[in-house]
């Protein structure tokens, strides 16, 4: 929004400069240009799309992806469109429970090697358990750890004899997934019978190179990690919810670890 530079402001405003990575942009009245408040303001035609109004209406637009509302109006006091009603959608994250001190780091375990969304929210979790999660997912590496620097398809995978060593050495129980029946000695995923799947059932490509992502959450969440809610709860929750969930993880990592499900990746960013 521009403003005279000589103009007097009201107390309590003030006057700089704010840049946007993704700006939702749109007429302030979709019908009328000298209208504000109507069923076809901007407002109103948000909160009917998503069914949302006040700060609800702008957690959603969040965890879509924008970092702002900007509106524009085109009348015959503004001799053009120009800027109008602009609403600054970043401070969401400090009007809302964000992670605690923000210092915590997740991992997350890609078969892809890529980062990728899912249309059932986006799991991060400890070192430990996403790569449990991962291991379980497309096989246990005989030697060494999906780094990124593996190619799936020409990395020998642990049969029954390694996977119980490795269960001694590590401390866990690995013959899960992907591993529940191997064949007794190393094999490579060429030679396996069954196929390893990406979360959406495709079978996870020989030239992939999987490996974990260090993850920091930045977006709004529900709940603090000192009162995770349970496994099962987030689970329900991951095709309709619009800030994160810190969880009770049964599955991976240590006994009662704490792990996250968040919308999309917004919410995170990769150290």
């Amino acid at each position: 929004m521009l403003e005279d530079s000589d103009t007097t402001l009201s107390e309590g405003w003030v006057r700089g400069t704010m840049r946007f990575k993704r700006p939702l942009v749109l007429k302030l009245n979709a019908a009328h240009s000298d209208r504000i408040y109507d069923h076809a303001s901007w407002k109103a035609v948000l909160s009917t799309l998503l069914k949302a109004k006040g700060r609800t209406l702008s957690t959603k637009l969040r965890a879509l992806g924008f970092d702002a509302i900007i509106t524009m109006e085109n009348t015959k006091y503004t001799n053009g469109w120009a800027t109008s009603e602009c609403v600054d959608l970043t401070v969401i994250n400090s009007m809302l429970k964000t992670p605690p001190s923000d210092d915590t780091i997740y991992y997350h375990g890609s078969p892809s090697g890529q980062f990728k969304e899912s249309p059932l929210g986006v799991h991060v979790g400890s070192k430990l358990a996403a790569t449990q999660a991962l291991d379980s997912r497309i096989g246990v590496p005989s030697e060494g750890t999906w780094d990124g620097t593996r190619t799936y398809g020409r990395t020998l995978i642990a049969g029954r004899t390694r996977l119980a060593v490795l269960a001694q050495q590590r401390g866990y129980f690995n013959m899960t997934g992907f591993n529940a029946s191997p064949p007794d000695e190393d094999y490579y995923p060429t030679q396996s019978t069954y196929r390893a799947t990406y979360g959406n059932k495709e079978p996870v490509s020989y030239d992939a190179k999987p490996t974990l992502f260090r993850i920091k959450v930045i977006g709004p969440m529900h709940n603090t990690k000192y009162k995770p809610v349970s496994d099962s709860f987030a689970n329900s929750k991951r095709r309709s919810m619009t800030l994160g969930y810190y969880y009770t993880n049964i599955g991976e990592g240590s006994a009662s670890e704490v792990s996250v499900v968040v919308p999309n990746l917004t919410f995170l960013t990769i150290l």
